[in-house]
């Protein structure tokens, strides 16, 4: 799987090796990750790849008379599509309308009143704990069904490290500052990619065994007491999956338009194009009005720094004509 360090590293020979990790945890360079895997991995894109389904059964399955749900969906991003079936089996159908953002109103529960229903909205998010759903109109009777949904990507994520100390076999990597998010074991069951110490064996991809603000255990069989380093030593939590290795046409040349943008590099539009030209070919289903807002988002920007810069530019050759 492609990594953000190999992307920082091709990146690195066009903007003449300027750092683009200097930055305390990694920064720019993480933030502008993040930025591109969040618009690869939000809507209105889908792909089979980031997909997932929950299926309404059992306990939860929608029951004649009630309108609003709540779901333990772990994993979820945005909802996809909602797929409904009657209680015997004998008909099945699509929802025409599912609202990620867009709430629908209260329908009647008078028996009356009830109907098959052909709408549904993500009501309430808790972020890796559950949804909250309701749909329109009142369900008429119960029907079992699966939501289809794209999943919540992994956030890239950097530490700078100050020094490795083993002891009776364990290897505490041991954070320069202090990282709120690995407190309680917050980065337990992850891979940290680390480079930087003077010791190789201190080096590489490690399963995360438990971790603190203070330190992360990797498991590391190699791994030597070093609290030396002639380079700042870093790790991250780095790779673009579930993005295939396929698309990195799409992530690096979108990295790289950025950090030349950091580097006011001329260049940056046309790989910025390049990016947004290979999203767009690879992506099916989007509407007119999609495309031009994906156009207009990234776009725009290198437009208007160009101008920036332009602007200085005069500015300057005014000012030394003065």
């Amino acid at each position: 799987m492609y990594t953000l360090y190999q992307t920082i590293n091709y990146t690195q020979t066009f903007i003449e090796y300027s750092p683009v990790t200097a930055g305390t945890n990694l920064e720019p360079a993480i933030s502008i990750a993040n930025m591109i895997k969040s618009t690869m991995l939000n809507a209105p894109l889908f792909w089979p790849w980031n997909r997932n389904e929950f299926v309404l059964s059992g306990a939860t399955a929608l029951v004649q008379g009630q309108q609003d749900y709540i779901f333990n969906v772990t994993d979820f991003a945005y909802l996809e599509k909602v797929s409904l079936l009657t209680a015997d089996g004998s008909y099945g159908f699509e929802l025409k309308d599912v609202y990620n953002t867009n709430i629908l109103g209260i329908a009647a529960t008078a028996t009356g009143a009830q109907a098959q229903p052909n709408a549904a909205a993500i009501k309430y998010y808790t972020p890796g704990t559950s949804i909250a759903m309701r749909f329109l109109s009142n369900p008429d009777q119960a029907y079992t069904g699966s939501l289809t949904y794209q999943k919540i990507p992994t956030p890239f994520q950097g530490f700078a490290f100050e020094s490795v100390v083993v002891v009776s076999g364990v290897a505490f990597y041991m954070f320069s500052v202090p990282q709120p998010n690995a407190a309680s074991n917050g980065l337990a069951g992850q891979s940290i990619q680390v480079q930087g110490f003077d010791i190789a064996g201190n080096n590489g991809t490690f399963p995360v065994v438990s971790s603190t603000s203070s330190y992360v255990i990797l498991t590391n069989a190699s791994a030597v007491t070093d609290s030396v380093v002639s380079n700042p030593a870093s790790g991250i939590i780095g790779y673009w999956s579930p993005i295939p290795d396929s698309f990195v046409d799409i992530y690096n040349n979108l990295f790289l338009a950025e950090v030349m943008a950091l580097v006011d590099d001329g260049r940056e539009q046309l790989y910025r194009q390049r990016g947004i030209g290979a999203l767009l070919s690879k992506a099916e289903g989007l509407s007119d009005m999609d495309r031009n807002a994906f156009l207009m988002q990234w776009l725009s920007r290198g437009t208007s720094q160009q101008l920036a810069a332009q602007m200085r530019t005069t500015q300057g050759i005014q000012g030394r004509a003065v």
